[in-house]
């Protein structure tokens, strides 16, 4: 596909093409200042800390910068409202529910597997482009 400067596309699209450029911005920087090489083990820990991670972004860009992020060897700890659990958790490993009562605090750990995380995805049309297809086949069938 064709690069678009970024300063051409502040001003239209959704929240996630405002916010994905800065993700991967923040990221290669993380990277670099951990001097983290792609190709390379590295035996440190490059761990990055994202509040509200993905914020106002939809499941397949928040996704998407996810991996981007972990493929370039960075750890994210995020924090999220409960309402973005099913967005994040196709990126996630672990995740910990924080929960304040008075003064008492309860935690609660869920690990994510793959086969949760292929679950997860199976109704992702960016991760099974053959969906789409398929749901249009269906109607033109129905219509008929």
């Amino acid at each position: 596909k064709p690069s678009i400067p970024l300063s051409r596309r502040l001003g239209v699209g959704s929240n996630g093409e405002h916010r994905t450029p800065f993700y991967v911005i923040a990221g290669a920087a993380m990277a670099a200042a951990y001097r983290i090489d792609a190709g390379k083990h590295s035996t440190g820990a490059g761990l990055m800390l994202l509040d509200e991670a993905f914020h106002g972004m939809d499941q397949q860009n928040a996704l998407s910068a996810a991996r981007f992020l972990d493929s370039i060897g960075l750890q994210m700890i995020m924090a999220a409202p409960e309402a973005d659990h099913s967005k994040l958790a196709p990126s996630l490993d672990t995740i910990f529910e924080i929960n304040r009562f008075d003064m008492d605090i309860f935690v609660e750990r869920t690990s994510i597997k793959e086969p949760a995380r292929i679950l997860l995805t199976s109704d992702m049309p960016s991760e099974h482009p053959d969906l789409l297809t398929r749901m249009v086949e269906e109607l033109r069938a129905g219509a008929a």
